[in-house]
């Protein structure tokens, strides 16, 4: 028994693409590609400061394979996560008193967040 299918007319969801059109979004598609991926503690601080500021906008910071960086390479990444190391092994409060001025202390609760 042959099962009768309805057609119905196809929606146009966008414009019909020249083939210049095309090539230049694959060219641009290709040079994408060849932008770094972050390393897990950039991406790590990335999540974190967007969890912590942009709450709406936090879910697209979990599509990690979306993310590029823009850093030139690593020659310093094990200067930089030495750095990070030493500083999150401090009290939250002397790293506070280092680097943020009495301004800053003023205005904020000590989360980080703005009072």
């Amino acid at each position: 028994m042959a099962h009768i299918v309805q057609r119905l007319p196809r929606l146009t969801l966008c414009r019909p693409i020249s083939f210049l059109d095309l090539a230049s979004l694959l060219v641009a598609a290709q040079k994408l590609t060849k932008f770094n991926k972050p390393t897990e503690c950039e991406y790590t601080n990335v999540r974190n400061w967007i969890e912590g500021v942009l709450d709406e906008d936090a879910e697209s910071v979990y599509l990690k394979e979306d993310l590029i960086t823009l850093r030139s390479g690593c020659e310093y990444a094990w200067l930089d996560a030495g750095v990070e190391r030493v500083l999150r092994s401090f009290d939250w409060r002397v790293t506070r008193w280092l680097f943020q001025s009495d301004d800053t202390r003023r205005k904020t609760d000590g989360s980080g967040h703005e009072a």
